[in-house]
């Protein structure tokens, strides 16, 4: 109680200021469960904050706040957890900043913020309340770089002061209807004097099953306003070839609106050296919009490309409703750039058809699905704010998607759900731990079609695992897991997991189509970490029937783990650079079971043949090569 005297004795308003300011005391709130903002149980030190006091609020749990009277603290902080404000009608006053790093849902009444209301990268202002930013000297900002979501489901937010958002701030508006408050989202600026600086993201969930009609127009913001959004991304759109829809954000005087219109057409113009999709005379018409179907179709015969440019405001953001990018020839594709710094905005897809490549270094890609046909690729690193299908019913060849450009290994992209069809192919490159592709999935990978790995260049120790897909669950597994460049010394294989084994059964090997891989040396066919004797009966069964051993090892196929020859192909050629490998064991003991599996060819004697060449040739050159192992 001394403590708490001695801070309202110095708590005096000199000048407009608290003279306490640099005393002040932060009291941490401590019940997860929620409770009244009055209870001193509910505070560390048993103590209610006071207009001397800094609030708290820091546990990482979901809960609710409740006030039975207007209270008046110094700066508010919300740094973690999910914290609801029920106001109840009241107001509560802030001698200072509220700054935000967790989630704050003001409700039912008014946050009054001394000076500024700060949103930090990772934090969220959402609720039906009002804010009032009063202070008196230049009036207060709501500072947006984290999240602003308006209403707890359809709602309003009232700024009585100013609003900005900066380049990774986002505006979350959920539509479900025309009526404001009831069906969307509305952000309200209700003083005159008051401005909303406007960059960053609008994000626009639908609620309510809702589906957009062409002349449907959504007021999302009403006040005055400058600037405009970098991105815009609807998550939930769902293209209806029989009634498209498009949207555009206007920004008429005092407002900001979603119009939903009839999408237009644009296509790229036959240029012969790169441009910049912000140039008009890289197009047939204007430069796209969000209502715009754009084709990048190219039959020149020569490579064709278009790149967002991070130096040029015009290039830098890219808008339009739907992109297509395809060429007629493979030796003259058509390649879309989309380098760090800069955006595609396509609200409803992007189609990588056939020569069509996306080359992100990155950038990041706003839309609803990327489908990559076969014959189209999407190589390098960034984000992708949507779905990925790789495989369509179009298009010759294989779809791939490859982290990394031109050889580099360390590309890595962050996709929202991933899926790969029986001509996909996900191909990556790998050094060592620090270095090699990956792909990480928000939600969830399923995955078929061939994992492709190049270890030209590995350096990682045997024994090395390296999950080159991780997401948060997965489907199926790779139809096939190929290793390239391994030089007939190593290979990969799926991780698979340690079985357990019950007295007098056998250990079998269980997959797992989880994204992990598994650096092995060439000969290691029972993928157990070893190469030995063990590993002949797998050796054999590859040799001989190949489909048995893919279905037996996790859907690998046996080239990859015993091309000793490194040609590309598993066949006889290898069983010298396997009984090289496992002392003790000669090509005699390979024919010897090759026999005993009982396989009508090659003959009988054939093999005894064979085998009396392959003895005369290593018979005296039985070394165990060193191998290196990460334990």
């Amino acid at each position: 109680m001394k403590s708490k005297l001695i801070t309202l004795a110095v708590g005096l308003w000199i000048g407009g200021f608290y003279a306490s300011d640099a005393i002040a005391v932060p009291i941490n709130w401590i019940t997860p469960t929620g409770g009244d903002f009055d209870d001193p149980n509910n505070w560390l030190g048993g103590i209610v904050p006071g207009v001397m006091d800094d609030p708290i609020f820091d546990l990482p749990d979901t809960y609710t706040v409740t006030f039975m009277t207007d209270p008046n603290t110094g700066p508010l902080s919300v740094t973690d957890g999910d914290v609801t404000f029920s106001l109840g009608g009241i107001s509560y006053s802030v001698a200072g900043n509220v700054d935000i790093g967790g989630s704050l849902a003001v409700n039912s009444g008014t946050l009054d913020a001394g000076v500024d209301i700060n949103i930090f990268s990772g934090g969220a202002l959402k609720g039906d309340g009002t804010l009032l930013l009063s202070d008196p000297v230049g009036g207060g900002s709501v500072l947006n770089s984290g999240t602003v979501a308006p209403g707890n489901g359809a709602g309003i937010i009232t700024i009585d002061g100013n609003y900005q958002q900066s380049a990774v701030g986002a505006l979350e508006i959920e539509v479900g209807g025309l009526a404001a408050g009831s069906e969307h989202d509305q952000l309200f600026l209700p003083n005159p004097t008051s401005s909303a600086m406007l960059a960053g993201r609008l994000n626009v969930p639908f609620i309510n099953s809702y589906t957009p009609m062409v002349t449907h127009n959504i007021p999302f913001l009403l006040g005055g306003n400058s600037g405009s959004f970098d991105i815009i991304s609807l998550p939930d759109y769902q293209n209806d070839p029989n009634t498209p829809v498009a949207v555009q954000v206007v920004y008429p005087m005092e407002s900001a609106s979603l119009s939903f219109v009839t999408p237009t057409a644009v296509s790229s113009a036959i240029i012969s050296v790169p441009s910049f999709w912000g140039e008009p005379s890289t197009w047939s018409g204007d430069v796209p919009i969000t209502s715009d179907v754009v084709t990048m179709d190219s039959i020149a015969p020569f490579p064709t490309r278009v790149d967002l440019d991070p130096n040029t405001p015009a290039s830098q953001r890219a808008f339009a409703h739907e992109v297509n990018i395809s060429s007629m020839s493979p030796t003259a594709p058509f390649t879309l750039g989309i380098p760090s710094e800069t955006s595609l905005s396509a609200i409803s897809r992007v189609a990588v058809g056939e020569n069509g490549i996306v080359e992100m270094s990155g950038g990041a890609v706003f839309t609803n699905l990327v489908q990559v046909a076969g014959g189209g690729k999407v190589l390098g690193n960034g984000t992708i704010a949507g779905d990925v299908v790789l495989g369509v019913d179009m298009g010759i060849g294989e779809a791939t998607l490859s982290p990394g450009i031109s050889g580099s290994a360390a590309g890595v992209f962050n996709i929202e759900n991933l899926t790969i069809n029986s001509n996909g192919v996900l191909a990556v490159a790998v050094v060592d731990p620090n270095n090699f592709g990956q792909v990480i999935v928000e939600g969830n990978a399923s995955l078929g079609g061939r994992l492709v790995i190049d270890a030209t260049n590995v350096t990682a120790l045997i024994g090395t695992r390296f999950d080159v897909v991780v997401a948060g669950t997965f489907e199926q597994a790779f139809d096939s897991i190929e290793t390239v460049g391994g030089n007939g010394e190593v290979f990969f294989a799926p991780v698979v997991p340690t079985p357990l084994i019950s007295p007098g059964l056998e250990a079998l090997i269980t997959c797992e189509g989880n994204g992990a891989i598994e650096l092995h040396s060439t000969g290691d066919m029972n993928l157990d970490g070893n190469v030995d004797a063990d590993d002949a009966d797998d050796f054999v069964e590859g040799l001989l029937d190949p489909s048995l051993y893919w279905s037996n090892h996790c859907f690998m196929f046996p080239v990859n783990a015993g091309d000793f020859s490194a040609d590309f192909t598993f066949d006889f050629d290898d069983i010298e650079g396997f009984t090289q490998e496992v002392e003790g064991l000669v090509a005699a003991d390979i024919f010897a079971l090759i026999e005993q599996m009982s396989v009508p060819e090659p003959t009988s004697c054939g093999l005894l043949l064979l085998g009396s060449g392959l003895l005369g040739a290593t018979g005296s050159r039985r070394l165990k090569r060193s191998v290196r192992r990460s334990d």
